[in-house]
């Protein structure tokens, strides 16, 4: 499915806009036991840095790309260990954005399965 809508349509901004942090922990807590997450601080912390860069981003179109999207958390979560941390918080093997999106409630991305290769991002 991609983020891209109707001309001018952006699915992801529509997703991100007016909804609260609170929301989003909510769905986040909703959605976790379906998808073998444990909503932990950590997993919450990661959910929130990019429903920020969403928000704060998604209107100039700098988040269309999952792949542009997964290199902003591996360098956010440096510090932790990069996308090694981010795979061991989200194991699911659908993909760190991929399942963000799906605890989140969030619109697909663009291209965040390539099925060419197989992989989930």
């Amino acid at each position: 499915m991609s983020n891209l809508g109707p001309k001018n349509e952006r699915l992801l901004y529509h997703s991100v806009e007016g909804v609260s942090l609170t929301e989003i922990h909510q769905r986040v807590k909703q959605n976790a036991a379906s998808l073998n997450v444990i909503p932990s601080a950590e997993v919450l912390e990661v959910v929130e840095t990019l429903f920020k860069h969403y928000q704060a981003n998604t209107d100039n179109d700098q988040c269309e790309d999952v792949h542009a999207d997964a290199r902003f958390l591996d360098q956010a979560f440096a510090h932790k260990g990069g996308s090694k941390y981010l795979e061991e918080l989200f194991p699911t093997g659908q993909g760190v954005i991929h399942t963000i999106h799906a605890l989140a409630g969030l619109s697909q991305l663009q291209m965040d399965v390539d099925k060419g290769i197989g992989t989930a991002f």
